[in-house]
């Protein structure tokens, strides 16, 4: 989804995500969802794994892994088996580390 698209609504897909603009609701995927550095969501996320690099607000639920990346800011609480916060990134909420799920 590209900067300029804005999207409001439920996404559900079995693909890669790769978000890059403003994007409101809930957002599910049994693969990655990306958010790129200009990307900028307000919604539930559940995937795979989570990469963040741009602004998210809402909680994030992933089987696999959670990765913030330096540019990358999370407000809500985040439930993953891993977690990965790059220094310089920024996150403010609760963090519950779960077991990997097959």
């Amino acid at each position: 989804m590209g900067e300029r698209t804005r999207y409001a609504g439920r996404i559900d897909t079995d693909e890669p995500l790769l978000i890059l603009g403003p994007v409101e609701g809930e957002i599910e995927s049994v693969s990655e969802v990306e958010i790129g550095e200009t990307g900028d969501v307000t919604a539930t996320l559940s995937a795979r794994s989570i990469i963040i690099a741009g602004r998210v607000t809402g909680d994030c639920s992933a089987s696999d892994r959670i990765e913030i990346r330096a540019s990358g800011k999370l407000h809500g609480s985040i439930k993953a088996p891993r977690l990965a916060i790059a220094d310089g990134a920024e996150f403010r909420g609760t963090s519950q580390m779960t077991g990997a799920q097959s």
